[in-house]
């Protein structure tokens, strides 16, 4: 099954590129100390003449508050407090502060071509990424679009490398108490420390491996990384094998396969595993304020080249639901939303695992739909069925889309009482609240089937029935609005079928029902219910249902902050027999435990509205399916 998914073209979804970006940034500062120093070797004016030429190479203002060098073999470079101007256009002053740098190189490198640090340690270390409108970053020193896998390779020597081929052999490299904050297209920045971080390799021809200790969005976070050689690293036209693993407190992730260009964590082509007991958290990582309590284990071949990535053929288990699927993902251009395309299978589907582990809920308010709606998505998902406590939805087929500011249910379809259910809804952020419009209706459904989800002894009523429901609410947090600005519809009727004649007699109080067991089915000719909602609270007005010898009418009310029912019926004694008593009964009590008994009066239930008044409230579905009951005529 087709499974799409893309990342944001801002890098709070890439912190292996913001570490890459760190370590290639500081290779171009202390890459062009050692150029300088090959080039004016007994300068006496050595200081001034490095900050000139980094700054006149980088295009930024440099300044080093201390350099000294220890010449031999190594050649041992130490730079204390150096900071790199950021960009004429950047929100800060300085892109890049190092309170101290110690490199040993090896002087014959610079000669062959291929600059080659023995060891370079850095302590405290911050740097600043951001983009300019264009969505060129700062940290592009030739003021470039970012390079693409397609470039072609160049080899040789390079004080600022521009892509792989160029870039150092690192044997040891240690990074303490540094900080990348990247600020977003928003505004908002986000962090990357780190305590430690270890790279390096026992040579030019041996694996290189990496360490990283520190934090990302302020979750504490790991990663360890096993890579090829410096020499496949140099050969710009071969795969770069790669091993990355990136630990979080309740989840991990795992990458093994290959790069084209490793310096912009580009031509991914492998396989990624993720396994978390916490899915807002790897939602933090990737810079979504989504709380989450949902398990996920997903794994399938992952790719990305340019702008879109695909992880397709997952297997994934997401709280306890087996699933397959495909996920696209498209970058959006710069400060525009991503484009996600989500296609996902499963045989047995909880939602209710889902609706808890989501947290939010009802409960969702403004300010968080708008957080987790910038970007657009389109989710297909298709079940054997949907499981919900005792609902049981067979063969469901779901539309979802998201877009900015928005989240509908575009019309999705499933079996319900062996009816066909078509579902639509939309959630939409306007100035200040958040609009919610749904609507249901289930077409030919099967009463004894409803009737038997509803709890009723079997064998009562027969029958096709068919119900539209409509529901508008409007507020800053959902379960208010449904308290305080709602209102909606449902209509519910039956054409034809049968029901049982003990159960007649009974809701007309017949005496004969209390001494004889149940005497066949007699025809019912029509049903309907019609409920209009407003502010939490549904008015049941009629409630009718005739049968050849019988006609019962009622009123009442649900209400749905309260979770309750309150419904008087009373048969019409034009229309029953000589033994029954037409004593009005209440049918009361909360959603989970309804009694029936008999009602002290049937004062309220007055004249029968006139048709047009009944009308004119309800959506025009609910209209159309009302006008045709019999019940109505």
């Amino acid at each position: 099954m087709p499974f799409s998914f893309s990342l944001s073209p801002n890098l709070s979804r890439q912190p292996l590129k913001c570490l890459a970006i760190g370590v290639f940034a500081v290779f171009c500062v202390v890459g062009l100390c050692a150029g300088g120093i090959a080039a004016w070797l007994t300068a006496p004016d050595l200081q001034p003449r490095m900050e000139h030429l980094i700054s006149h190479s980088l295009g930024r203002k440099v300044t080093l508050g201390k350099l000294q060098i220890q010449w031999g073999n190594p050649l041992v470079i130490s730079i204390s407090d150096l900071h790199v101007g950021n960009a004429a256009w950047g929100s800060e002053p300085y892109m890049m502060r190092f309170g101290h740098i110690t490199a040993e190189l090896d002087p014959a490198s610079l000669l062959v071509g291929r600059i080659q640090y023995r060891q370079l340690i850095i302590d405290d270390f911050d740097m600043l990424l951001e983009r300019d409108a264009r969505g060129v970053g700062n940290w592009r020193f030739d003021n470039q679009p970012r390079p693409t896998h397609q470039s072609p390779p160049s080899g040789g020597i390079a004080l600022i490398p521009k892509n792989r081929t160029q870039f150092p052999v690192l044997i040891h490299m240690q990074l303490h108490h540094g900080m990348v904050r990247l600020r977003t297209s928003s505004g908002k920045i986000l962090r990357i420390a780190a305590s430690d971080f270890i790279m390096g390799a026992d040579g030019y021809n041996q694996p290189v491996h990496l360490l990283w200790h520190g934090a990302y969005n302020d979750i504490p976070a790991h990663l360890n990384a096993d890579m090829q050689p410096y020499a496949i690293l140099r050969d710009g036209t071969a795969p770069y094998g790669t091993h990355v693993m990136i630990d979080l407190p309740k989840s991990n992730l795992d990458f093994t396969g290959t790069m084209m260009n490793p310096l912009d964590a580009d031509g991914l082509d492998g396989t990624l595993k993720i396994q978390t007991s916490q899915l807002g958290e790897v939602l933090q990582m990737m810079g979504m304020q989504q709380p989450s309590s949902l398990p996920l284990i997903a794994a399938g071949p992952f790719k990305r080249d340019g702008d879109h990535w695909r992880w397709h053929n997952t297997q994934d288990i997401l709280a306890n639901n087996n699933l397959q699927g495909d996920l696209a993902l498209d970058e959006g251009a710069r400060a525009h939303p991503d484009t996600i395309d989500f296609n996902l299978s499963a045989g047995k589907f909880d939602l209710k695992t889902i609706w808890d582990g989501l947290a939010a809920g009802p409960k969702m308010q403004f300010d968080t739909f708008k957080d987790i709606t910038n970007l657009f998505l389109n989710l297909h998902l298709a079940a054997q069925e949907f499981l919900y406590g005792s609902l049981h939805l067979s063969d469901p087929d779901m539309h979802l889309s998201i877009q900015p500011n928005e989240v509908a249910l575009n019309p999705s379809t499933l079996r319900f009482a062996g009816g066909k259910t078509t579902l639509a809804g939309k959630i939409a952020a306007n100035e200040t609240n958040l609009q919610f419009d749904a609507s249901v209706n289930v077409s030919r459904g099967n009463m004894a089937q409803f009737a038997a989800w509803l709890g009723a002894e079997p064998g009562l009523i027969a029958g096709d029935f068919n119900m539209n429901a409509d529901l508008n609410m409007s507020g800053a947090i959902l379960d208010t609005a449904l308290k305080n600005n709602s209102h909606g519809d449902m209509v519910f009727t039956m054409n034809q079928g049968v029901i049982a004649k003990n159960l007649l007699e009974k809701a007309s109080t017949d005496l004969r029902a209390l001494v004889r067991r149940n005497d066949g089915d007699v025809t019912l000719q029509c049903m309907i219910g019609i409920m209009t909602l407003r502010n939490g609270v549904g008015t049941i007005n009629p409630l009718r249902l005739s049968a050849p010898q019988d006609r019962l009418t009622g009123i009442g009310q649900a209400d749905f902050i309260h979770q309750s029912i309150n419904i008087i019926m009373k048969s019409d004694a034009k229309t029953t027999g000589f033994f029954a008593l037409d004593i009005p009964l209440r049918i009361s009590g909360p959603f989970s435990n309804i009694g029936i008994m008999p009602a002290l009066s049937s004062s309220l239930l007055g004249t029968a509205p006139d048709k047009s008044l009944i009308l004119e409230n309800l959506s025009i579905a609910s209209q159309k399916l009302a006008v045709q009951s019999y019940c109505l005529q």
